[in-house]
């Protein structure tokens, strides 16, 4: 009869012998799917994206569950305007990491590009609630609002961009929001934000010919002539 010591040894070093074997294998495939990241990222800076797809497929055989590997490959499908492929990649990485505020922000500009609207709006409500102190999404759902026909959301969203964090002298929100407030009839605020737009982003045509538009609801004819001649000069001078 075999002692149950030697017994007990001898499991103890079969356990330790599978677990030392096992560590090469692990290695070598996590550097293989390393390679193949850097293959990808080197694919895409040269511009060969439908290459970089094809890496990262044979990464993601490997590591099907690698978000930063689906987050790349969505990346990849949408250079080459594969969008389905592109938004299943980031549908597949949310289900991985639903809290990740990014993938829905990328997911959501991939359906505004897509023609999606109304499905990019909704991942930009998931993002906004993920990641409240990230302003970005505020502009870009604004943007989408504005070609809904969703002019109050609009300029409540370019609001919050301005008042919260975002970069309040963004000449592109000023003038949004400046035209959405004119359209609204909100003639005094449009007039306040054009005003501010030409303060600060004074080489912007757009700021002087949107007071133009103002000063003509307001009856200042000679006012608006004055500026939209400004905005004229600027465009002439690009």
């Amino acid at each position: 009869m075999i002692p149950l010591r030697n017994t007990v040894l001898k499991v103890i070093t079969l356990v330790i012998a599978g677990a030392t074997l096992s560590v090469p294998a692990v290695c070598g495939k996590n550097s293989t799917v390393e390679k193949y990241k850097s293959e990808a990222k080197y694919y895409c800076k040269q511009l060969e994206h439908k290459k970089a797809v094809d890496v990262l497929t044979k990464a993601l055989l490997l590591a099907p569950n690698d978000v930063e590997l689906l987050e790349q490959r969505s990346d990849a499908y949408g250079q080459i305007f594969i969008m389905d492929k592109a938004e299943a990649d980031l549908t597949r990485a949310i289900s991985i990491n639903p809290q990740n505020a990014g993938y829905y922000r990328h997911r959501a500009r991939l359906y505004f590009r897509d023609g999606k609207l109304q499905k990019a709006v909704a991942d930009y409500d998931a993002a906004v609630k993920l990641d409240p102190n990230d302003v970005a999404p505020y502009r870009d759902r604004g943007r989408i609002h504005e070609q809904l026909g969703n002019g109050k959301k609009a300029i409540e969203d370019f609001q919050k961009f301005i008042t919260s964090g975002g970069n309040d002298n963004n000449g592109e929100v000023l003038q949004k929001l400046g035209d959405l407030y004119l359209k609204d009839g909100q003639t005094q605020r449009a007039l306040e934000t054009f005003n501010r737009m030409i303060k600060y982003v004074p080489d912007l045509s757009g700021g002087y010919y949107g007071r133009a538009r103002v000063y003509e609801k307001l009856g200042k004819f000679d006012l608006a002539k004055s500026d939209k001649q400004k905005g004229k000069e600027l465009d002439l001078a690009f």
